[in-house]
């Protein structure tokens, strides 16, 4: 049934917008369960949701509900991805997660969201961190900045993380030639998944 229903979707396609964007008026008594229903017609959607990047935004500020809006707003594509960066600031741990995972998944449209990326980086959050980090091997775009931020990551802190540096580090390939250095020391590492992510990436 779900399946047909996502189907039906999307033959119907922008003629849903109207009745979709409705449920998602902040003046109307529309129950939060309504809209997260909205959300994932949208998500499906993809680019024809555009229209629903204000509304979108408004869900993605809730942690409640961030991280399927940032699904959705992903899914529009680079349209979306001024939202989604500026999730990366917000104050709520669980809101700068969600878009600093979603972000990437636009790829190379995603550009635009690079800085902000590598701020996180230095994120008191650990899933923060680790979405950023996803996120910039999936961008994978100016390598000149963002290696050395990923070379500092390596370097110490929390081992997840580190083994996410690593691998995002080995996506940039021979961009990546000043991590060669922090790569062979960790892929001396005690650390068996550190060192298997870095012997991975030189």
């Amino acid at each position: 049934r779900r399946e047909a229903a996502r189907e039906a979707i999307r033959q119907i396609g922008a003629k849903a917008l109207p009745l979709l964007l409705q449920r998602m008026d902040p003046q109307t008594d529309a129950e939060l369960g309504s809209r997260m229903q909205a959300v994932k017609a949208f998500q499906l959607l993809g680019p024809a949701a555009q229209p629903a990047i204000p509304a979108l935004a408004r869900l993605l500020n809730d942690k409640r509900s961030a991280s399927d809006a940032a699904r959705a707003l992903a899914a529009i594509g680079p349209a979306a991805v001024e939202t989604l960066a500026g999730g990366l600031g917000h104050a709520d741990a669980q809101v700068r997660a969600s878009a600093a995972r979603a972000v990437g998944e636009i790829g190379e449209g995603a550009r635009p969201a690079v800085p902000a990326l590598i701020k996180c980086l230095k994120d008191e959050d650990l899933n923060v961190r680790s979405g950023a980090i996803a996120s910039l091997e999936r961008i994978k775009h100016d390598p000149e900045t963002v290696v050395p931020a990923l070379i500092d990551v390596l370097k110490e802190g929390d081992l997840s993380v580190r083994i996410a540096a690593a691998a995002a580090l080995g996506a940039f390939g021979g961009q990546a030639k000043a991590a060669v250095p922090e790569l062979t020391k960790a892929a001396a590492s005690k650390a068996e998944f550190l060192r298997d992510a870095a012997a991975g990436a030189l």
